[in-house]
């Protein structure tokens, strides 16, 4: 079985001043008439029956979360409420635990509740993809080649050119190491170097 684990929990703070701690960004419409909480659940939706998609949010936001829960028909009990902001792994910990409860065997998708996915036929197709190599028992992270230095993302640097063996999957790089938000000097390097 499959399951998502979707993160709402942003404070607001990087997309000021369209965002406040009131309004972030995930509720906000960005890049079409929807909020973008509401554009990420209905292409999980696409994907897994609502029963197997989770919210993680705070409860400053609980209003919302589960207005859009209820609009989307998603179970209030798939709704984790944290009393104050904790980051990313203390949500993903508590609901993992719980769907494991449901299946020793699940896979688990973690997304982000505020990003744009301008080809959404494609984003489902590599998510497939991910969840049949996560099937086989590896951990699989989703990147994009950058098209310019940034010192405000995360970079992954790969080991190997793609895999094309039946046991991984073709298009599928094995992870040499993550460098997090690095100095410009060395995002310029990681451009040149393309791996």
């Amino acid at each position: 079985m499959t399951f998502a684990i979707i993160l709402a929990g942003g404070e607001g703070t990087r997309f000021w001043p369209l965002s406040r701690q009131s309004e972030p960004k995930q509720f906000l419409k960005v890049y079409s008439d929807k909020p973008m909480i509401e554009e990420t659940i209905r292409r999980f939706i696409r994907l897994l029956p609502q029963k197997n998609i989770y919210l993680a949010s705070s409860f400053v936001h609980e209003k919302k979360i589960r207005e859009y829960a209820r609009k989307l028909k998603l179970s209030s009990n798939n709704i984790l409420l944290e009393p104050s902001p904790k980051n990313t792994l203390p949500p993903i910990a508590v609901i993992s635990k719980i769907i494991h409860d449901i299946s020793k065997e699940a896979v688990i998708i973690v997304a982000p509740s505020d990003h744009f996915v301008k080809d959404q036929s494609e984003f489902l197709r590599a998510i497939r993809m991910a969840v049949a190599v996560a099937a086989r028992g590896y951990i699989v992270t989703l990147g994009i080649t950058p098209r310019r230095p940034e010192t405000g993302y995360g970079y992954i640097k790969v080991k190997t050119k793609p895999k094309t063996n039946a046991e991984i999957g073709s298009g599928v790089y094995l992870i040499d190491r993550f460098i997090e938000k690095p100095i410009l000097s060395k995002a310029k390097k990681f451009v040149k170097e393309g791996n």
